[in-house]
């Protein structure tokens, strides 16, 4: 991986079987990870793993139409944090917690696809994604100085929750 990467292209794949994702470094375009689900899980799990196929991060979500959750494991499936969705409808709301002390809250217009990661009120990270496009592509710009290991989780996320809006519209 890029040492100095802060852009993210994370784009769902159009003829994918499955939930599926490519992550790029968004200046390099170098492919630096993919997203997959498990075969069969009905986005309960996905994985998200290097250009080696080795497993990085892994969600594993519990929950129903309205309200879901994840909890994320690291590549020897030790506990590492958990994504959860605070609110339902039209104030959705999540919380990123990582077992490193850290807490993210995310917010913002989930219909349109603008959201933010913030910890102690203060942004670390933008998502974007464009409203007309044929497939989805987001933009995940981290603001702030974090360990590339925590940009692994800020990825997961926006996965999960694109996994969730549209489990969620679905329904």
């Amino acid at each position: 991986m890029s040492a100095n990467t802060n852009v993210y292209t994370i784009h769902r794949e159009f003829w994918a079987w499955g939930d599926s994702y490519l992550i790029s470094d968004a200046k390099s375009e170098e492919k630096l990870y993919t997203i997959s689900s498990t075969t069969f899980s009905w986005r309960k799990e996905f994985c998200l793993k290097d250009m080696n196929d080795n497993i990085t991060l892994r969600a594993q979500g519990q929950g129903n139409w309205f309200s879901f959750s994840y909890d994320i494991f690291d590549g020897r499936d030790k506990k590492q944090g958990e994504l959860s969705q605070n609110s339902v409808w039209s104030t959705r709301n999540y919380g990123l917690k990582i077992n490193a002390g850290n807490s993210y809250d995310i917010s913002g217009n989930f219909s349109k696809t603008a959201y933010q990661f913030s910890k102690k009120n203060k942004t670390i990270a933008e998502c974007t994604r464009p409203l007309f496009a044929l497939t989805r592509k987001y933009t995940l710009n981290i603001l702030a100085d974090l360990p590339e290991n925590e940009h692994k989780y800020l990825i997961l996320s926006v996965a999960a929750m694109d996994i969730i809006l549209q489990a969620q519209s679905a329904g």
